[in-house]
C-alpha cells in the first residue's frame, strides 16, 4: 500500500506446489504437437496399415467401434447385432459380425437392404426416391447407385461399406437354419405355392450366423474379378436351384429381382 492509501499491484512468484504443474502443462501441450506432426507424417507415407488407420480414424473422431470383433457368430442373438451410428443423426443397417475360415472377418448387413435403410440416402442426396414399399428389399438399383450408397454410410459412420466379394458371400451362404423357408419360386399341381413376389427383407428364418434370406427373395450383387454378378437365386428362381451354387452374371430383365447386402469392415 502507498502513502495514499491505495494498493499497488505486484507480481508474485509461482509458489512451489505451482511451478511443476505449469511445467507439466507446457510439456504436454508440446507432446501433443509433436504427437500431431507424427500421426500426420505417417498417414501420408501410409506407415500403418487400413486397420490401424480405421481405429485412428475412429478414436480422432470420438467414436467407438459398434461391430467388436467379440460379437463374431453370435449374429441369431438380438443383443449380439450392431448398428453404426451416422453423422447427422439415424443409424445404419443391422450388421452381424462373423469369423468364418478363408476371409477376413467382417460384418455384413443381417438382412438385404430395404427401403427402410435406404430411405435417408434418397432423401438427403436425392439419388434415388424412396421406396413406396419400405420393408420391402430395394431391387434393380445400378450397381453405380449401391456403391454411393455404401460411399454415403462409409462418409457418415466412419467405417468402410462395400458390396461383399464372392468368396465372402460364400463363406456365410450356410442353409442351416433348420427351416425350409426360401423365397424361392415353388409349384406344384400348377399352383404356385411360394415366391413370385417378394416378402419383407427381415422375414424368415436366420441361419446360424444370424443372416436372413441368402437364398431366394432377392439375388445379391457380389463382386468377382474385376465385375459383379449375382448370386442366391431369387423369388422368381425355381426353388432347387435356390442354394449357394446360383450364379447370374447375364443382363437384368426388367422384371428380374436382383438386390443387395451390404459388407462393413472390420477396425482390427
Amino acid at each position: 500500500m502507498n502513502d495514499d492509501g491505495r494498493t499497488v499491484g505486484s507480481t508474485v512468484a509461482p509458489g512451489p506446489a505451482v511451478a511443476p504443474v505449469l511445467l507439466v502443462r507446457r510439456r504436454l501441450r508440446k507432446f501433443a504437437v509433436m504427437a500431431g506432426l507424427f500421426l500426420s507424417a505417417a498417414l501420408s507415407v501410409n506407415v500403418f496399415p487400413q486397420s490401424d488407420l480405421n481405429q485412428i480414424a475412429q478414436a480422432s473422431s470420438g467414436r467407438v467401434d459398434a461391430c467388436p470383433l467379440r460379437l463374431a457368430n453370435l449374429g441369431k442373438q438380438r443383443g449380439s447385432r450392431c448398428r453404426d451410428g451416422l453423422d447427422g443423426g439415424g443409424n445404419g443397417p443391422e450388421l452381424v459380425v462373423v469369423k468364418v475360415g478363408g476371409v477376413a472377418p467382417f460384418a455384413m448387413t443381417r438382412s438385404e437392404i430395404s427401403g427402410n435403410d435406404i430411405s435417408a440416402f434418397c432423401n438427403q442426396t436425392r439419388l434415388c426416391q424412396p421406396p413406396t414399399q419400405p420393408a420391402l428389399p430395394v431391387v434393380n438399383l445400378p450397381v453405380e447407385q449401391i456403391q454411393r450408397y455404401a460411399d454415403w454410410l462409409t462418409t457418415r459412420s466412419g467405417s468402410h461399406y462395400r458390396l461383399p466379394r464372392l468368396d465372402e458371400w460364400l463363406a456365410v451362404a450356410r442353409d442351416d437354419s433348420g427351416m425350409t423357408d426360401h423365397n424361392c419360386r415353388l409349384v406344384s399341381g400348377g399352383r404356385v405355392l411360394r415366391g413370385q413376389r417378394l416378402r419383407p427383407a427381415d422375414e424368415g428364418y436366420a441361419n446360424s450366423l444370424g443372416l436372413l434370406n441368402l437364398f431366394g427373395n432377392a439375388e445379391e450383387w457380389v463382386q468377382q474379378g474385376g465385375g459383379f454378378i449375382t448370386v442366391g437365386g431369387s423369388a422368381l428362381t425355381d426353388m432347387r436351384n435356390c442354394n449357394a451354387a446360383y450364379r447370374n452374371s447375364r443382363a437384368a430383365p426388367a422384371d428380374s429381382l436382383r438386390g443387395f447386402r451390404l459388407v462393413r469392415e472390420l477396425a482390427q
